[in-house]
């Protein structure tokens, strides 16, 4: 109520207080508003800006295995990509993620794939906000809320950025979770959810049902205590009964009840020995927390999370606070926790709904507006925002990335397409599998619901142990090897006691082979006779000869005529064009490089290379440091070199011998004299004479009697430094 005073001014009847709480609650919920949009917005820009990245290929069997149902019109269930024998037969539970994912994939390519992960990790995200912030909560309690649902949602990046069916597995828990302790009254959806979980996930049942269990649990438990205290009545109870029997509405339901514990006693009990994800989470990993370098900002929110969640469940059962359902959900989620290293974020959102329950009975510190709205601002924007950024510095190609794909294995046996085995690593199996042409078969890729510990074990085995290989090989008889680089130092032990197999193409991170047995033809067409496959790093181009660079050309460029965006061929045809000063021709294969591998640092370092051959070192510092940054380069003491070289030419000397420490450490016994000498000289262009004394001293030391021109020069320069 406002009346006017005779001097005309408006004056309000209703108490400061009430008006000053009333605007605080105006801009609290505004900039909230504001605040969370733009958090979802920075989650939605990083997911559809980031590429589909092979941290590993099991999205392409997924691809591959909805291609096989729109062809032979019935799901996947046997190894038909293998020609392990005897052949596998398996229950697909996975069978409707494929046919989505491969449905989507034949619309848009990898960009539905990328936004359909975007899609489900942002609702799964809100369904998070929904259940644990209440808007008018207190602003402790509501700074808690917010605390929980930033940490949780951004402990699920990085196994949100793998489409696979656990995307939608995170977003059923979620749902049904907000259901049963928000939205009662839409219950009946849980039947209905049940039935699509089941058939794009169902190896996910037991945590379906670990839900439906604690709920009903706590339902019973009311009812023996007091009719009043049902929660919602036999309706909620027949609801969540009809939701457990939703697992019998799959294909061949019999067989899917045993799969969830074939990893724990079945043909693949060994798994948690060599799958990462399936490894057994470590009590002193959990404890470890280290924010500095902010690349691992991710797993310090996850390992806080983890106590987090121990410690709320500690204090709500001393406060005899903890419900029974959230007893029962954290129980089963610390026994998940326990089991595999993946099922950490099952744990988390098993535990968020305790993580509310909490919040509710919770007190603390009344900060101050300012103080409210600051800690807000970093909750919402920073933190997500340093999180990203440092994490993830450096974008690969868009919208797939083919750092560790075999890429140019592929594109050379369907160019060649005479079809036959491909003794594979498991790693990219899946990968090849969908790629290559159908008259193609591999070993095996990594669906261990189809392929057992001994069948890894034979084929992992067959890469570095010869005995191994032999056996493969005497009952395979397989017409192709693709040799990862993880394999290489082992298999270049005992491949040339075996002639018939000859190396044909060179991929970034492997190399083929084919078995002269088989196709003649073919292995003394494509031979790699000069390019030695397992010293590429080694090479050194300006000591060869004319006649062995030609042969080198000639093998890399045939390589480029297949895979055009091959990374060694571009490196070794580039760096033999800068020689004879062909800088335009070396410019072309570095931009190939860099356009399609931008995140790894060769590229960068070739057209480093031409800028500092033609004077314009300004670029060549830049594009080294972009190098450095993404570090892997074949020689990073020639890169650190050739950038010390460009600082002293711009002058930036104190750069250039800060730098140089990283080439030559004076008192490494590693470090050549002659890096010691322009370690001095960098030393005294930056006016540290004693230092630079120092250095001469020790590189004195290292000087053979025969090196007459480096012991004059090294004199020479000590007594002119000590004249100083």
């Amino acid at each position: 109520m406002r009346i006017v005073s005779p001097d005309r001014r408006s004056i309000s009847l209703l108490p400061l207080n009430w008006r000053e709480g009333r605007i605080t609650h105006f801009l609290k919920k505004n900039y909230l508003l504001f605040l969370t949009i733009s958090f979802f917005f920075i989650l939605a820009f990083f997911f559809i800006s980031w590429p589909v990245v092979a941290y590993d290929t099991d999205i392409w069997y997924h691809l591959s295995g909805g291609r096989y149902f729109f062809e032979n019109h019935q799901i996947a269930d046997n190894s038909y990509f293998s020609f392990l024998s005897p052949a596998k037969n398996w229950y697909n539970y996975y069978w409707l993620f494929q046919i989505i994912t491969f449905t989507i994939f034949s619309y848009a390519d990898y960009y539905a794939l990328i936004i359909l992960r975007c899609l489900l990790f942002l609702a799964t995200a809100y369904l998070i906000y929904l259940q644990l912030v209440q808007e008018e909560e207190d602003d402790f309690k509501l700074l808690l809320a917010l605390a929980f649902f930033v940490g949780s949602t951004l402990a699920f990046t990085t196994r949100e950025l793998l489409v696979r069916p656990h995307l939608f597995t995170y977003l059923f828990i979620a749902l049904f979770l907000y259901l049963l302790e928000k939205k009662k009254k839409l219950l009946w959806l849980l039947p209905l959810l049940g039935i699509f979980w089941n058939n794009i996930h169902g190896i996910e049942y037991p945590v379906m049902l670990l839900i439906l269990f604690a709920y009903l649990a706590e339902f019973f438990w009311q009812g023996r205590k007091s009719q009043e205290e049902r929660s919602g009545g036999k309706y909620v109870n027949w609801q969540l009964i009809m939701t457990c029997y939703t697992i019998f509405l799959t294909p061949g339901f019999i067989k899917l009840l045993p799969t969830p514990f074939e990893a724990q006693f079945g043909s693949g009990r060994f798994q948690f020995l060599y799958i990462d994800e399936h490894k057994l989470l470590p009590w002193e990993k959990i404890f470890t927390f280290s924010l500095f370098p902010f690349s691992n900002i991710l797993g310090f929110i996850q390992n806080t999370l983890i106590i987090s969640f121990f410690a709320i469940f500690l204090v709500s059962l001393c406060r005899r606070k903890l419900r029974i359902s959230h007893a029962v959900l954290f129980a089963g989620a610390v026994y998940l926790l326990f089991q595999h290293t993946r099922f950490c974020f099952e744990f988390f959102l098993l535990s968020l709904p305790m993580a509310r329950q909490f919040i509710q009975f919770s007190s603390g510190f009344k900060p101050s507006k300012k103080a409210f709205f600051i800690i807000l601002s970093l909750l919402m924007i920073i933190v997500p925002l340093l999180a990203y950024a440092s994490s993830f510095r450096f974008r690969p190609h868009y919208p797939l990335s083919s750092a560790v794909l075999p890429t140019g294995v592929v594109a050379f046996l369907n160019h060649v397409n005479v079809g036959g085995k491909l003794m594979n690593d498991p790693n990219s199996g899946g990968y090849l599998h969908w790629s290559l042409h159908k008259n193609y078969k591999i070993a095996m890729d990594l669906q261990m619901s189809i392929f057992s510990d001994n069948d890894f074990a034979q084929v992992s085995n067959a890469f570095c142990n010869e005995n191994a290989f032999q056996d493969f090989i005497r009952q395979y008889d397989p017409s192709f090897i693709t040799v990862s680089l993880m394999y290489q130092s082992r298999f270049v032990n005992f491949i040339a006691n075996h002639g018939q197999f000859v190396p044909v193409f060179l991929d970034k991170d492997a190399i083929l082979y084919v078995n002269g047995e088989h196709y003649p033809i073919l292995a003394e067409g494509y031979r790699i006779k000069t390019i030695d496959p397992y010293r590429i790093r080694d090479l050194d181009i300006e000591k060869m000869d004319e006649e062995k660079k030609g042969l080198v050309y000639n093998e890399a460029s045939r390589i480029l005529q297949i895979d055009k965006t091959n990374p060694v061929a571009n490196w070794l045809v580039g760096n033999l064009k800068i020689l004879p000063r062909n800088y335009e021709g070396a410019l072309r294969h570095a931009e190939i490089v860099i356009n399609n591998q931008p995140d790894l640092s060769v590229g960068y370092i070739m057209k480093a290379d031409v800028m500092r051959e033609l004077g314009h070192h300004a670029e060549a510092s830049y594009l080294y440091q972009m190098a450095v940054e993404r570090g892997s380069a074949p020689d990073i003491k020639t890169l650190y070199r050739n950038l010390f070289i460009v600082y002293n030419k711009l002058g930036e000397y104190k750069k250039a011998y800060k730098l140089y420490f990283q080439v030559a450490n004076p008192f490494s016994v590693n470090s050549s004299y002659q890096d010691i000498y322009e370690l001095s000289l960098s030393a005294a262009a930056t006016g540290k004479i004693k230092d630079a004394i120092v250095f001469l001293k020790i590189a004195a030391l290292k000087v053979p009697r025969e090196d007459i021109e480096y012991r004059k020069k090294i004199d020479d320069m000590l007594a002119y430094l000590s004249s100083k």
